[in-house]
């Protein structure tokens, strides 16, 4: 693992050169996810780095094969954003000046928010500290001691008592509230359920009319909304 100091030292390089220009390595669905979050934020995206020859722009934003920065912007910071293959990347292109993971970029400039979390279980400070540390490492490896298949019930707290009132902020297509029924027994006081996408509120009403018929549930106890949070 990079010491940290070194790794500080690369992101405020980095962070001196988001105006004049950055590439972004990895042109898949994490790269389109990285591309918004730059250009909302008003980093300068000069192009992506990917070895698909199929794919020219994303957005806009040229697609480079990584013989083409090296000739002619090798001097760019990158920003790995293929996720899974992050730290081979970075194992393997330790000659370009200025290259970090993505993930290890935003925690370092986040870090005090993710540090000023609190949480009621240890638990979850478990699993915090093994994500920090995947996004600095790259290195899956940290997230296997803290895996968990029931992602969203597996604190004491959603132990089911038949009056629970389930708010899911991003509902998507129903999945996780489907989750919740099977770990309730369809038991529960209401839901409430937000989503903002148009294809996944579409999706969420036609999984929610197959699960209250499935599961004899009152629909007058379920609510959800076209939108994104609630206040």
């Amino acid at each position: 693992m990079m010491e940290m100091d070194d790794l500080y030292k690369k992101y405020r390089a980095i962070k001196e050169c988001l105006n004049s220009g950055i590439f972004l390595w990895g042109a898949g669905t994490n790269g389109g996810w990285c591309l918004d979050y730059c250009q909302r934020e008003g980093f300068k995206i000069r192009g992506f780095i990917d070895s698909n020859p199929l794919r020219k722009e994303i957005n806009g934003v040229e697609i480079v094969p990584i013989e083409k920065y090296r000739e002619e912007w090798k001097n760019h910071p990158v920003l790995v954003t293929a996720k899974h293959s992050a730290g081979e990347i970075l194992k393997n292109n330790k000659d370009i000046p200025l290259i970090m993971s993505f993930d290890a970029f935003f925690l370092i400039d986040h870090l005090m928010e993710y540090e000023s979390l609190e949480f009621f279980d240890e638990e979850s400070y478990k699993v915090l500290d093994a994500l920090k540390e995947y996004m600095l490492t790259s290195k899956p490896d940290v997230l296997y001691k803290v895996t968990c298949h029931d992602q969203y019930f597996a604190i004491p707290s959603f132990f089911n008592t038949g009056n629970e009132n389930f708010v899911d902020l991003g509902a998507y297509s129903g999945d996780t509230i489907e989750e919740f029924l099977f770990q309730h027994h369809g038991s529960f006081q209401h839901i409430w359920a937000f989503e903002q996408g148009e294809k996944q509120f579409r999706a969420l009403e036609i999984r929610l009319e197959r699960l209250v018929q499935e599961w004899a549930l009152d629909r007058s106890k379920i609510t959800i909304e076209k939108k994104e949070s609630v206040r």
